[in-house]
């Protein structure tokens, strides 16, 4: 029987988690080349060294980080920039939840995975929680899952959370299909024959 190491998938659901609501939250921008760094952050040493600080304060919540780096904005004279890239962002995020939702409503999926992943979604999208509490309350949540129930869990966020996230891409770009969300499609469709391939193998060894 395939096994889930618990741990593994706590890393597995909080990276997919955080890759999908976080775009602007890269906590390891220390180690970013010229290139990655978004539009408004000046160029300066130190202008740069105290935005990557700021994601590793884990025990403020999401408005409290953004009051925070408005501060760093206003000091630095780019904080017009940086509204114009938040309000964006949040645009773009409400987009992915709203068809992520969408998708859980109409998944066959199990009726406490649905209910387990709208629960992990509004902790995602609470602003006044802390991050770290959202973090443990997450953990809370997957140990309280047998093993296949993470199981589950694990792929219908992967699948849905990925297919939420091409489909608000394709939306910001006016319906434009691009190069990239096919071939995301693309990787899609192979992990759903991996996944349908592990299931196969669990129920052989049941």
């Amino acid at each position: 029987m395939i096994k889930m190491n618990e741990k593994y998938v706590k890393e597995l659901i909080l990276l997919l988690l955080f890759a999908m609501i976080y775009t602007s939250l890269e906590s390891n921008c220390e180690f970013w080349i010229e290139d990655d760094f978004h539009p408004f952050v000046p160029k300066s040493e130190e202008a740069r060294e105290e935005y990557c600080g700021f994601f590793k304060q884990m025990n403020l919540s999401r408005n409290e980080l953004m009051d925070t780096i408005r501060k760093w904005a206003s000091k630095y004279g780019v904080l017009e920039q940086f509204d114009n890239y938040v309000d964006e962002e949040l645009r773009y995020e409400n987009m992915v939840y709203d068809i992520f939702k969408d998708k859980v409503n109409s998944t066959c999926g199990s009726e406490k995975i649905k209910r387990t992943l709208f629960e992990i979604t509004d902790l995602l999208t609470d602003r006044d929680i802390a991050q770290q509490t959202i973090q443990t309350k997450i953990d809370e949540i997957i140990n309280n899952l047998n093993e296949r129930e993470r199981m589950e869990l694990t792929q219908l966020w992967a699948i849905l959370g990925e297919e939420a996230i091409i489909e608000a891409q394709d939306k910001m770009e006016n319906g434009n299909s691009t190069r990239e969300a096919v071939e995301n499609t693309t990787q899609i469709d192979n992990f759903k024959s991996e996944i349908v391939k592990d299931n196969d193998k669990i129920l052989i060894s049941n």
